[in-house]
């Protein structure tokens, strides 16, 4: 007999007929039938004493009792759905004013929530007795709903067991105008049902206490069983996956329980749990797939405990399919001495694939998903192999050998090493790449065949070797060479003592002499030396010195620019506009091989205040167009001439028209730093007699321009810039300033000037379209501005 709880498919009923719905005769029997019924009669009707035994229902309504009798109902499967409006229930007693006694035993009754109203209902007046023995209730909106309505109703419930979820609760008993008497309640519990199995869960109370009968005591649930381990686990350890059919299972328990070894819902043994709680077991042949065990433990009481965690094993003892392989070689299976070979074929998927050279295992790949696999051997030693494959699946059988492949690999002539490279050579001293330097012990680096020897020559001289790492890279240092000019050129030999060709030439020419101190000499724009003190400031420096080598200026020490001398040797350096005082000029020349010469000697010079012109000299406009040129327009006494400045450089010159108007265009500059032009006015001998204000230029990013005390023009280009204005200004234009906003400009006046943006404010007055701030004499205007704009974030003071 098939234990609770039951299924519609339980194997009890395999020998059942179908049949409709039934009405059972006072002493009638209903058994090894299967109903289904959608209609809105009862499955079974029973018209007084009835017995009902290895049935499955399932319908909207299963069993109606319909008079006095003693109903009996056992080994049966009852499922319902329930009727809208009426008391549709798994079994219900519906005669009211009659008695009866109804037993169940061995019987699982399934109600839904759509439409019924319990599992089993005994209310509208009947009266009598209810014991159910070994009965599951499982959903609907009640379980077991008994209501004493005008006669005793007497219950007693042993093993009785309630799966949920209820729609309210798992049983109700009540007492109406008469009363229910429960005489039995042990073992009334909550359970679920796991992989079929049922697994008891909290004892239910009586909700009457018990006349003269059994309860079950509180007693602690029975702690589920652990599977601690399994073996054989073959393959790779712990993937759950092995190719032995028998396994041995351990874990602990209960002490001196039995536990019971479930494979799904089918228990397939048991096992004794020592005193300490361990046990093992170990399973008769199992079929090839995935077993899911679980185990329940069941003490001397007969309680059982809910199911271990699972473990899923699956049994895999069939041997993958031999793999296939194939090679790169050729048709008649030729491969080069030295190379690789290619292996490539199919297996099971995921299976590891060991690929054997005869009897010696040379390596191993995993399958793919597809199945697929590649293998790079190592080089294979001249004469003949044969090269096979093994399969390993993941429960760890293996395939048969693959057919095999034969390979011969064939004596190759080896063939000589590539020409080498000189790559650089260093110190390049002096003119990178020229080939001249002053260093005469040389590191040469270059590439080579890997794991060659080097052999480093001048001309047909060797003078080294070095030996190139396994990527080929190599370098060697000379001794100490000759001045003079050099072919170097490098062979490479390989391990077979061949030696290719030589390297392209690398001409190196040494000069490790300094050149002759220069010759130095301070002139006049007309040629007149110069020495001591005068009166002209704007001097052109001339000499000699080694042909093509650079000339360095000194002034004080101090490094004011470089010549490149001609082919003749002679050079010639601009050093701006001096300064009045003391100028004291050398010079140092450096050949090509950047060797440096001693100091020249020594010229000095005073220059004098220059006399100041009657008319003097002026900027006004300054523009910058679109490709970065500067024009500068100005005036000066007539017919004068005019020298334009770039900071302290002469950057050209222009003559002044009858009316002294004059304009200077200074072609594309730098944008990448500021600059501060400015013109001098020059008289018939030279002599500076007038010098400008500035016109002062930024970059397209942020600037600090600062300026002079003279008259000066300002255009920033980029924002945010900062104007600095010490005291004694003079009269200033910015002609681009940004106020307030994003990326404002600032004005930086001196605190002596101002200190604070109210007292700027004072002094700034609105004229046309700018705005002029005066302070004294000095004033600065800013053109395209409007007062309201400013900010005091526009100006800081320091």
């Amino acid at each position: 007999m098939a234990g609770i709880p039951l299924s519609w498919n339980d194997p009890m009923f395999n020998g059942v007929t179908s049949s409709s719905n039934i009405t059972v005769k006072n002493g009638g029997t209903v058994s090894n039938k299967s109903i289904t019924d959608t209609g809105d009669i009862a499955s079974i009707v029973g018209q007084g004493s009835f017995t009902i035994d290895q049935v499955r229902i399932n319908s909207q309504e299963g069993v109606r009792i319909g008079g006095a009798g003693d109903m009996v109902i056992n080994n049966s499967y009852i499922e319902t759905t329930g009727i809208g409006d009426d008391h549709a229930d798994g079994i219900q007693a519906y005669s009211p004013g009659s008695s009866g006694n109804l037993t169940i035993n061995n019987t699982t009754i399934v109600s839904h929530t759509t439409a019924a109203n319990a599992g089993l209902f005994i209310a509208d007046n009947y009266g009598g007795s209810v014991t159910l023995n070994n009965v599951v209730f499982q959903g609907g909106p009640i379980g077991l709903r008994i209501a004493a309505d005008n006669q005793d109703v007497t219950v007693a419930l042993k093993d009785v067991y309630f799966v949920g979820p209820f729609m309210y609760e798992p049983l109700l008993l009540q007492n109406v105008n008469a009363n229910v008497h429960v005489t039995q309640w042990e073992n009334v519990r909550y359970a679920t049902i796991v992989n079929g199995q049922l697994v008891p869960g909290a004892l239910i109370p009586s909700p009457f206490p018990v006349e003269g009968g059994t309860t079950t005591p509180p007693v602690q649930d029975l702690v589920a069983p652990d599977i601690a381990s399994w073996s054989p686990d073959s393959g790779k350890t712990g993937d759950g996956v092995t190719n032995a059919d028998k396994i041995t299972l351990k874990g602990t328990a209960a002490a001196n329980s039995t536990v019971k070894i479930y494979d799904g819902s089918t228990q397939i043994g048991t096992a004794k749990a020592a005193a300490d709680g361990s046990w093992s077991y170990i399973t008769s042949v199992l079929t090839d797939a995935k077993h899911t065990l679980t185990a329940t433990a069941t003490n001397s009481s007969g309680q059982t405990s809910s199911a271990s965690s699972a473990v899923a094993i699956t049994v895999d003892t069939k041997a993958p399919t031999a793999p296939s392989i194939s090679t790169n070689a050729g048709a008649n299976g030729a491969v080069a001495n030295g190379a690789a070979m290619n292996v490539k074929g199919s297996a099971e998927a995921k299976s590891s694939v060991a690929i054997y050279d005869g009897n010696t295992k040379i390596g191993t790949v995993t399958a793919g998903a597809d199945g697929t696999w590649t293998f790079a051997t190592n080089s294979l030693s001249t004469g003949q192999h044969t090269l096979t494959a093994k399969a390993t699946d993941a429960a760890g059988n293996v395939s048969a050998a693959s057919s095999a492949v034969k390979v011969s690999v064939t004596e190759t002539t080896p063939t000589s090493p590539s020409a080498p490279k000189i790559a650089s050579f260093s110190n390049d001293t002096g003119k990178v790449g020229d080939g001249i330097t002053s260093d005469n012990t040389l590191k040469l680096d270059g590439t080579a065949t890997g794991n060659s020897t080097v052999t480093i020559y001048d001309g047909a001289q060797k003078i080294g070797t070095a030996k190139a790492d396994s990527s080929g890279a190599w370098s060697f240092t000379t001794g100490a060479l000759s001045d003079g000019s050099h072919n170097l050129t490098a062979k490479a030999t390989d391990a077979t003592g061949k030696t290719g060709d030589a390297s392209a030439v690398t001409k190196v020419t040494i000069d490790t002499h300094a050149p002759d101190a220069p010759s130095l000499g301070v002139f006049t724009a007309d040629g007149k030396a110069l020495n001591g003190p005068v009166t002209v400031a704007d001097v052109t420096l001339k000499g000699t010195a080694e042909a093509s080598s650079l000339v360095k200026l000194y002034d004080a020490g101090k490094l004011i620019g470089e010549a490149t001398t001609k082919s003749d040797g002679t050079w010639s350096f601009d050093p701006g506009h001096l300064s009045n005082g003391d100028h004291k000029f050398a010079a140092i020349a450096s050949d090509v091989a950047g060797n440096t010469s001693a100091s020249s000697a020594t010229k000095a010079i005073s220059v004098a205040e220059s006399p100041a012109s009657s008319a003097g000299i002026d900027l006004t406009k300054v523009y910058q167009g679109s490709n970065n040129s500067v024009v500068i327009k100005g005036t000066a006494d007539a017919y004068s001439q005019i020298k334009i400045f770039d900071g302290t450089k002469a950057i050209g010159s222009v003559k002044a028209n009858a009316d002294g108007d004059w304009s200077y265009g200074t072609g594309p500059v730098s944008s990448k730093y500021a600059h501060t032009f400015s013109a001098q006015e020059l008289d018939k001998s030279g002599q500076v007699v007038s010098t400008s204000g500035s016109a002062i230029v930024g970059t397209r990013g942020a600037d600090t321009l600062k300026g002079t005390s003279g008259n000066d023009t300002f255009i920033g280009n980029g924002h945010p810039d900062t104007f600095v204005f010490a005291p004694n200004f003079g009269n200033d234009t910015i002609k681009d300033f940004r106020a307030s906003g994003p990326s404002h400009d600032v004005v930086q006046f001196s605190k002596s000037v101002f200190d604070n943006f109210a007292d700027v404010l004072s002094h700034a007055t609105q004229s046309g379209h700018d705005v002029v701030i005066a302070s004294g004499h000095d004033t600065l205007t800013l053109k395209n501005t409007k007062i309201a704009a400013l900010d005091k974030s526009d100006f800081h003071f320091a």
